[in-house]
């Protein structure tokens, strides 16, 4: 993995239960040494 890789990264992803769209088109990334809970 590169220097500056994030060990997460979703690109447009989306969320949905059943029929209810509850995350549409989020960016995330998680960078080494962050945490998140």
């Amino acid at each position: 993995m590169a220097v500056n890789e994030p060990v997460l990264r979703l690109e447009g992803a989306s969320v949905r239960r059943g029929d209810t769209v509850l995350l549409d088109q989020v960016d995330w990334r998680v960078e080494s040494g962050q945490n998140w809970v």
